[in-house]
C-alpha cells in the first residue's frame, strides 16, 4: 500500500511529458477537443510549416486565427517559443497582431485573421501596386530591425493581407540579431528566397531579410522568380 502511495505521488509532480502538449487526434481538418470550448464557428484554413491554422470566433464574438502545431518534437517545441518570445514584442500595422497564446491545455496562438496572402494575387501587378506592397513590408521589417528581430522566411505565403494592408506573419524562424549565429543555428529556409548567406551557412542579418524583399519585389513585377533550378549549384 504504502509502495503504491509514494508511486501515485511521484506521478502527481512528474514533469508532463511532450506527448501530453501534443493536441489529441483529430481529423487534419478539426479544431483539436482542448480548444473546443473556447471558439465557435470553427473553419479550418490550411497549413504551413509546423501548424495548422483555424479561423475562429471568441465567445466575444471576434474573428480571430488560431495555430496550432501539428505534433511536437524537440525541434518543433524550440521553433513555437522562438516565434512566440519574438512575435509577442512586435506591435506594428504591417506585422500580424497576436491576441492571445499558451501552452495549456496545448500550445497554440490566438492571431489577427486576415484575408489572404501574397501569393493569392495574380502576377504579373503594375509596378506601382508592387511597390506600395514592398514598401509597406519595409515598414514592418524596419520596425522589427530596430528591435534587433530579423524574420529570414520572407516569402509570399508569409505576407498575409488584412482590408488591403500587408502584414508581415509566421516569425518561426525569425532571430535575435544579438544572439550567436549557434545558439539559433538552422538550415530551415525557403530555397528560391533564400540569400546567398543562408546558402552558405554563414551568419544572417537584416540585409538577408533586405534581399528577400527585393526577390518578393522582382516576382510581383515580373511574374517570376529572379532564379530558377531544382539545386543550388
Amino acid at each position: 500500500m504504502i509502495t503504491l502511495k509514494v508511486k501515485e505521488v511521484i506521478k502527481e509532480f512528474s514533469p508532463i511529458s511532450p506527448a501530453e502538449f501534443t493536441p489529441k487526434p483529430t481529423t487534419p481538418k478539426t479544431l483539436p477537443p482542448e480548444l473546443s470550448d473556447r471558439y465557435v464557428e470553427v473553419e479550418y484554413i490550411g497549413k504551413g510549416g509546423f501548424a495548422r491554422v483555424f479561423k475562429a470566433k471568441r465567445k466575444d464574438g471576434k474573428l480571430v486565427a488560431v495555430k496550432i502545431p501539428i505534433s511536437l518534437d524537440e525541434a518543433t517545441g524550440k521553433s513555437f517559443i522562438r516565434e512566440l518570445t519574438n512575435w509577442t514584442r512586435l506591435n506594428h500595422e504591417n506585422i500580424v497582431r497576436i491576441y492571445n497564446y499558451n501552452i495549456l491545455p496545448i500550445p497554440y496562438i490566438e492571431m489577427e485573421l486576415c484575408d489572404q496572402s501574397l501569393a493569392d494575387l495574380p502576377k504579373p501587378m503594375e509596378i506601382e501596386k508592387a511597390a506600395w506592397i514592398i514598401f509597406n513590408i519595409a515598414e514592418g521589417l524596419k520596425y522589427a530591425h530596430a528591435k534587433k528581430i530579423i524574420h529570414r522566411d520572407l516569402k509570399p505565403q508569409n505576407i498575409l493581407l488584412k482590408d488591403g494592408i500587408p502584414k508581415i506573419s509566421d516569425w518561426g524562424l525569425s532571430k535575435v540579431m544579438a544572439e550567436t549565429s549557434s545558439a539559433t543555428a538552422t538550415k530551415a529556409f525557403t530555397p528560391l528566397y533564400a540569400a546567398p548567406e543562408q546558402i552558405r551557412g554563414e551568419d544572417k542579418d537584416e540585409r538577408t531579410d533586405i534581399w528577400q524583399l527585393g526577390v518578393i519585389f522582382y516576382e510581383l513585377v515580373t511574374g517570376e522568380l529572379p532564379f530558377k533550378g531544382d539545386s543550388f549549384v
